[in-house]
């Protein structure tokens, strides 16, 4: 007994005629006909009897009816249950926050594809609490963003994907630092970071809270960035630009810095009041070995890690 068997009887019952089913089906009527014959051989008991009102089922055709609906039913939901699993498998739903996604995983999700160019990747940049509430309600797969290590979250898998450190962006026109090109190794006297305050402030409030972050530190420092605030906008990307081709400074994660701010001034904050703030990956840590969250996952680690 074959799926189509089961539907061939179903549809004749429902049809109340082998014409109709055979159209219905696209299957010519003789081979239709020939079919119900060989599943009643099969069987040993006639499904259908022909009357003046058309072709009706018998009491055991109607048994089989019944029972081929319900497997049917069953075989539907299966195949759309697998085809749900494959079209999930190849496609993934990332939260992040504005600021990783504009400064950092454009030229990752590059390399990615590279590896694995089935996979359809869709981003939601929100803030962290939205994300956190979205991967619980199992609207994404994943979420990547800035957060102090020991930080928790019930039912929910935190893993470290690169250690990060806030950069002091500032543009190389008048420049109040003697600084370093990015990459050379050098500190400054922590004092002269109290300078900042004399200096235009380029702000940035993406949702990322990582602005908020880096002042808040300062403040355990005695520098207070808000009170020379020049300009405020909600893109850590436009923040940069406006850094990079007029005046003042803004901050930036150092994963960020390569690849959006060439040839300009950079300082690494060192001081102890700076608690780390690094990129984790959440996920609800029900991902298998092969699961597409443990695939992206694994090149995440790889790709980022500093």
């Amino acid at each position: 007994m074959t799926d189509r068997e089961l539907l061939y009887v179903k549809t004749i019952i429902e049809e109340n005629s082998i014409t109709k089913a055979a159209a219905k089906l696209y299957v010519a009527q003789p081979s239709l006909s020939q079919a119900v014959q060989k599943i009643e051989a099969s069987l040993g008991v006639p499904l259908f009897e022909r009357t003046s009102h058309g072709l009706l089922p018998t009491r055991d055709g109607m048994k089989y009816y019944e029972a081929a609906s319900h497997i049917l039913r069953i075989y539907h939901d299966l195949l759309e249950d697998i085809a749900e699993e494959v079209k999930r498998q190849e496609q993934l739903v990332l939260g992040t926050t504005s600021l990783l996604s504009n400064l950092l995983l454009g030229k990752m999700f590059l390399a990615f594809w590279k590896e694995d160019p089935k996979v359809k990747i869709h981003i939601r940049e929100e803030r962290k609490n939205e994300i956190l509430q979205r991967l619980n309600d199992g609207e994404i797969h994943m979420a990547v963003f800035h957060m102090n290590p020991g930080d928790e979250y019930d039912g929910f898998t935190c893993e470290l994907i690169c250690k990060d450190m806030p950069i002091l962006i500032q543009n190389t026109d008048g420049c109040f630092f003697q600084g370093t090109e990015y990459g050379e190794k050098k500190e400054w006297v922590e004092l002269k970071l109290k300078e900042l305050q004399e200096y235009p402030y380029i702000r940035y409030e993406d949702g990322s809270g990582y602005c908020e972050f880096v002042e808040k530190n300062l403040r355990k420092m005695g520098i207070k960035p808000r009170q020379n605030v020049m300009l405020t906008t909600n893109s850590a990307y436009t923040a940069i630009q406006i850094v990079c081709s007029t005046k003042g400074y803004t901050f930036c994660p150092r994963s960020c810095v390569p690849q959006f701010v060439p040839g300009k001034f950079v300082f690494p904050i060192f001081s102890s009041a700076f608690p780390q703030y690094d990129i984790y990956a959440v996920c609800s840590g029900k991902n298998g070995e092969g699961s597409i969250e443990t695939v992206f996952l694994n090149f995440l680690k790889s790709y980022l890690y500093i």
